[in-house]
């Protein structure tokens, strides 16, 4: 907790503002020419269940790729398919038909407007047509910032939410969450968050930092959304500053601490003072930012040689259990996994399935 007036100037840069999650409904019904068929890519999604398989088929409609994954959605739709910058929820007969949700990678390469009007750009080009405006459900406006030192706790924060949760790991804070419904605002480690989580290496590229990383973020959902008249994609451009606004100034503030009684009074945080600004004048495309798909293998790779290095050091210890020695050394522990895994291999085998590995990975997944 903050207390007293001196050293008010945290150390802070501010990275980058957007939009990291957003949900929309779209009511589109396919033409007589339509090229999703909805039959066909029923019955295929069945055999992959039948199949039990748990790795999503590649299917082409019109000019994007997709993953058809072997399972519906849990609000009821029959089939979901995915690629790198969107999830789609169709059903021919549910009502809205399509529930999408776009995906951070393209959120922050393309801005959220141009990722919509790229779905409606794909879907109007295979034979659907609008025959409603569509409904924004969710969307997540985040704000990262570089932090020298965390100069605040749980106590820090005034929020008109009912419920508040924190995290913290090793003694040290690393989750601030407030409210439940149709506002929540996490405050977090998003370097911790993609270590354990998410795995979002791009953003690293986009900061040009891998560590001291915090994120604001609220989760703004469709009451709320409907009272800013933001339940529409235009609705949303216009009123996305306002909507900001309210939640950093009257929703949640993040305050210091003083004797006052009355925490109204309490100063607001310098790092704070800063998220309003941004937030009054949100760049309403986030950031349009050329992400480095090398920069971001190169990150999985590393994870890839830690999981490796890993099992190095378990076959080493069996070995030396088994031939009764004290230890093995690197270099033989590295011969040995080599030879483990070549007797493991199967020439049709490997060249389907890294086939397949391929064409997720182009995919998003």
């Amino acid at each position: 907790m903050v207390e007293g007036t001196q050293n008010l100037s945290p150390k802070f840069k501010h990275l980058l503002s957007g939009v990291d999650t957003l949900e929309v409904c779209f009511y589109l019904r396919p033409l007589a020419t339509c090229a999703l068929q909805f039959d066909d890519l029923l019955a295929r999604k069945e055999a992959l269940r039948q199949a039990r398989s748990r790795t999503p088929e590649e299917i082409r409609i019109g000019d994007e790729s997709f993953l058809l994954q072997p399972y519906g959605s849990g609000s009821g739709y029959p089939l979901i398919f995915s690629n790198a910058w969107a999830v789609v929820s169709y059903g021919e007969k549910n009502r809205p038909p399509f529930y999408v949700k776009f995906l951070s990678q393209g959120l922050w390469q393309y801005g959220w407007q141009a990722l919509v009007a790229k779905f409606l750009a794909w879907a109007h080009g295979v034979g659907f047509e609008t025959f409603a405006a569509e409904r924004v459900s969710r969307v997540d406006f985040s704000f990262d910032y570089w932090l020298a030192e965390l100069d605040f706790d749980h106590l820090n924060f005034i929020s008109l939410s009912a419920k508040d949760n924190h995290h913290r790991e090793h003694q040290k804070y690393q989750t601030f969450d407030f409210g439940r419904g149709d506002a929540k605002l996490r405050v977090y480690d998003k370097i911790a968050e993609i270590k354990q989580q998410s795995a979002k290496t791009f953003f690293y590229d986009l900061w040009k930092l891998d560590e001291g990383v915090w994120r604001v973020e609220w989760q703004v959902r469709k009451e709320l959304l409907k009272r800013f008249g933001a339940r529409t994609i235009e609705g949303l451009a216009d009123q996305a500053g306002d909507l900001l606004t309210y939640l950093s100034t009257e929703h949640d503030t993040l305050r210091i601490v003083t004797s006052d009684s009355n925490r109204s009074r309490w100063p607001v945080h310098p790092l704070w003072q800063d998220v309003q600004r941004q937030a009054a004048a949100f760049n309403r495309q986030g950031v349009l930012a050329e992400i480095d798909p090398g920069a971001s293998m190169e990150e999985r790779l590393q994870y890839c040689a830690m999981s490796l290095y890993g099992y190095a050091k378990a076959v080493a210890a069996m070995e030396a259990v088994r031939q009764g020695t004290s230890a093995m050394a690197f270099p033989d522990a590295v011969s040995r996994v080599g030879a483990l895994i070549r007797s493991a291999h199967n020439p049709a085998i490997w060249a389907h399935d890294v086939a397949k590995k391929i064409s997720q990975l182009r995919l998003g997944s």
